[in-house]
């Protein structure tokens, strides 16, 4: 009877060996929930895809996905600290860890959540909350893997996907990474039209750049597909700062502004008359930002 009894334990005990196992041979070595927060506090079965997402280059290029429930702490302002971990507990066997370096809130009252993966110095996670829509991105360069959390407007509900890299729009009219080099005309009007930003400062003292973002009843429209417009511009305030933050620049991005513009997006699906573009001065930071949707590919 006691030998009966003895074997249930064993394979349990199997059970949580190889499962021990396999997160030690992914590189990850998750704490335990007491000194970790959850990203998801509830997840649905995994899916193929979304219904009716073809045409949104987002949801549309999801390899997989499942519905969840976002943990108590997104979206408040005391929820998480810089230092705090956090589970990512995306899909069943993709789990991560991250460190929390850093927390803000913007002008449009938009709270937003940086963190850093263990084990992939260059992988990230970034989560805007802006009311009750929440987006985030996940990326790890090191496995090719992006994945992503956006809300279903006419769910009403958050969903977590994994990104296939080969769904996304390729914008094939883009202008090259890399810009040309001004000539002796183009240099001396820049050379005419720059002010020092601040006489006192150094090479390496840090500075704050204020940036204003616009974007057009398109772009609006677009972003609303998912996790609305000021999450959008969180997600793209973010991701440039964390490409400055890994540079050790110094240098800090301050939204002061954004607003929708009357401006309709040009048939070869790029603007090149900034011009047009007119604002008073009390929103004429050193900084501008368009949010457009292109007639190729249709993303910002």
């Amino acid at each position: 009877m006691s030998q009966l009894r003895l074997f249930p334990m064993l394979v349990a005990l199997l059970l949580m060996l190889t499962s021990s196992a396999s997160l030690v041979a992914s590189g990850e070595s998750l704490p335990t929930h007491a000194d970790a927060e959850s990203l998801f506090s509830q997840a649905g079965p995994t899916l193929s895809d979304l219904p009716n997402t073809e045409e949104h280059s987002v949801l549309g290029a999801a390899a997989r996905t499942r519905e969840v429930v976002l943990s108590p702490w997104v979206g408040e302002p005391d929820g998480i600290a810089v230092g705090d971990q956090v589970i990512l507990n995306l899909f069943p066997e993709k789990e991560y860890v991250a460190t929390v370096d850093r927390v803000t809130t913007n002008v449009n009252g938009t709270l937003s959540v940086r963190g850093r993966l263990h084990n992939y110095p260059d992988g990230y996670i970034i989560v805007s909350t802006h009311q009750d829509r929440t987006f985030a991105s996940i990326s790890i360069p090191q496995r090719n893997q992006q994945y992503a959390v956006v809300y279903e407007p006419g769910e009403a509900r958050h969903y977590v996907i994994e990104v296939d890299a080969q769904k996304l729009d390729v914008l094939d009219e883009a202008p090259p990474l890399t810009a040309s080099a001004p000539d002796r005309e183009e240099e001396e009007g820049i050379a005419a039209g720059e002010e020092p930003v601040a006489a006192n400062l150094g090479p390496g003292d840090p500075a704050t750049i204020d940036v204003m973002v616009v974007y057009t009843p398109a772009a609006e429209s677009w972003a609303d597909d998912t996790s609305g417009i000021e999450c959008l511009i969180d997600q793209k305030m973010e991701a440039s700062q964390l490409v400055l933050d890994n540079s050790e620049t110094g240098v800090t991005l301050r939204l002061v502004h954004s607003a929708q513009v009357d401006y309709e997006e040009g048939t070869d699906g790029y603007i090149y008359h900034l011009e047009r573009l007119t604002f008073d001065d009390e929103h004429n930071p050193p900084a501008l930002v368009v949010l457009v949707v292109p007639s190729v590919g249709g993303r910002l």
